[in-house]
């Protein structure tokens, strides 16, 4: 069940990021963002952080509560 939860919300990103606007990211982003995002396990560090410095504005976290800002 976990891996399904994992697909989908990977599925709802890879959306998300397909429905991005051409000002925000390019066409090229947008691809390598998805290449990635489909093989997410097996993508390095570096890149994890890229993709996550192209959708994540900011974090805010406490010990109680996380708090994203997404670009999308």
């Amino acid at each position: 069940m976990k891996k399904y939860r994992q697909d989908a919300k990977r599925q709802e990103l890879l959306k998300e990021v397909a429905d991005l606007s051409a000002e925000t990211v390019s066409k090229t982003q947008i691809e390598a963002i998805s290449d990635y995002l489909d093989n997410w396990e097996n993508t390095d560090f570096d890149d994890k952080r890229r993709v996550i410095d192209s959708l994540i504005v900011r974090i805010l976290a406490t010990s109680e509560n996380v708090e994203i800002e997404w670009k999308l």
